[in-house]
């Protein structure tokens, strides 16, 4: 399908910022995190897109906004994030709830298995890195398929796109968006949303799917084009 979706550059802003926020959202939390996002302006992007958004369930963000604001200090949300973040992704007695690499929802049966890990998505992403002359920082531990490393990826193709206007760099992150990532993306976020009893990484999985679904709609031309 020809993408169909322009943004206005208010709203491509917002998609940029919306996708860093998330990105760092799976990379887990810290003091400095949880006091962003308890500020006034964190959640400001969200709302520029909600009106483009579908989101599944319809309420993510204002149950995520409900969540974040339960808490009323940066250590009391940080205790609570931290404890979620190992139970569903790291360490728990029964199984994580849904890994955060893509080899793990394609290359076996089952989604919550660590059997998958450096599968090929892992090769692609450092395939598709060295196409563009990028490397993973020496810190970071992580197979080339963590959704915050693909997130980064994205990121990067977007900016190229909106600031550099880039079109071939725009039509690639429809593509990478559209086809790489959402399948898993959804699947990771269903997992959240029937097996999780935290109400804050399943709903922004929820809108991180919107997201990648905005994403692999966009038209670089803008509507006033004929070609």
């Amino acid at each position: 399908m020809t993408p169909q979706l322009y943004l206005t550059t208010a709203q491509q802003e917002a998609l940029l910022k919306s996708i860093e926020k998330l990105c760092s959202v799976f990379w887990g939390p810290s003091l400095e995190k949880c006091r962003e996002l308890l500020s006034d302006d964190y959640l400001l992007p969200f709302g520029v897109l909600d009106g483009l958004q579908a989101y599944d369930p319809p309420d993510s963000l204002e149950k995520l906004i409900k969540t974040v604001t339960e808490y009323s200090d940066d250590v009391s949300l940080f205790d609570f994030l931290e404890e979620s973040y190992v139970r569903l992704f790291v360490n728990a007695q029964n199984g994580i709830t849904a890994p955060l690499y893509h080899s793990c929802y394609q290359d076996t049966g089952q989604p919550d298995s660590q059997s998958g890990l450096m599968g090929e998505s892992a090769g692609f992403m450092r395939q598709f890195f060295k196409s563009k002359g990028l490397s993973l920082a020496n810190s970071i531990n992580e197979p080339p398929d963590h959704l915050s490393i693909e997130l980064e990826y994205l990121y990067f193709l977007l900016q190229q796109g909106v600031i550099k206007q880039d079109n071939e760099a725009v039509d690639e992150a429809v593509s990478f968006a559209g086809t790489f990532m959402l399948p898993w993306v959804s699947l990771f976020r269903d997992r959240l949303l029937s097996r999780s009893t935290c109400p804050f990484y399943p709903f922004a999985a929820a809108i991180l799917a919107s997201d990648l679904h905005l994403v692999s709609l966009l038209n670089n031309k803008s509507p006033d084009s004929n070609s």
